[in-house]
């Protein structure tokens, strides 16, 4: 049993000796030489996607509102409340959208609503997912 331990001890040492102390992390490049002008959008979900379509048109909605335009009939499965206010979380922490809370004097007789809009960002994120998503409809004529 211990010569054993002295052996994997041995060859430890050997191993460093030669190699160095291993590095426990190593930081890789996040980003491509290619693409690395290009400026970097965050990466959309298809419900982010979905939530910053509806908030394009320009209204703040709270979150009931949001759900309602998004559970058109066209839609394949319905999108629960467990899925959205994720969503809307993960937008408003990557800055993709702001929110407000409604004034007190609301007449909805519940609690008071969280109305979200979006932002610069979260435009041009969804503007860069569209582009991509025509390019793939209409593709370039190869030369």
């Amino acid at each position: 049993m211990y010569s054993s331990l002295y052996n994997k001890t041995t060859l430890i040492f050997v191993v460093i000796c030669y190699y160095g102390i291993p590095q426990k992390h190593q930081v890789m490049p996040t980003s491509n030489k290619k693409n690395s002008s290009k400026k970097e959008l965050p990466r959309l979900s298809a419900i982010d996607q979905d939530v910053l379509t509806v908030l394009r048109r320009g209204h703040e909605l709270y979150g009931l509102e949001i759900l309602d335009s998004l559970n058109v009939d066209a839609r394949p499965h319905e999108l629960r409340f467990s899925s959205l206010y994720p969503a809307l979380d993960r937008l408003v922490d990557r800055e993709l959208l702001t929110w407000r809370w409604g004034d007190d004097d609301d007449r909805s007789g519940g609690a008071r609503r969280k109305y979200y809009k979006i932002t610069a960002k979260g435009n041009s994120a969804l503007g860069a997912v569209e582009a991509y998503r025509d390019l793939l409809r209409n593709p370039a004529p190869a030369t």
